[in-house]
């Protein structure tokens, strides 16, 4: 998905180990991005090499972007309740100055 947005903020680059198939672990790093389209208020993460290039070069929150994003689905049941929950997931591909 193509999104028009401007940049509220930015976190910090965060790392945390993920567990690959092979069972061996791979440190994965990840930044939180905080955009709104005009209309809707949305945070997605850009993960590995676009989390780095973020962390060097800061996004700035006077400018408009062009985010092209992978939108999901996760699913699982609560432990506490029994109950299906379901959550939506941003994934920034790529972000680019327009």
């Amino acid at each position: 998905m193509d999104l028009l947005v401007r940049v509220l903020s930015q976190g910090p680059l965060e790392e945390f180990d993920v567990k690959r198939q092979d069972g061996s672990k791979k440190t994965s790093k990840s930044v939180t991005v905080k955009m709104m389209d005009g209309y809707d208020t949305i945070v997605g993460q850009a993960y590995d090499d676009l989390a780095d290039s973020l962390e060097k070069h800061k996004l700035d929150t006077n400018r408009m972007y062009k985010v092209q994003a992978k939108i999901s689905v996760s699913e699982w049941t609560s432990s506490q309740t029994g109950a299906l929950m379901q959550k939506n997931s941003i994934r920034i591909n790529s972000i680019e100055t327009i």
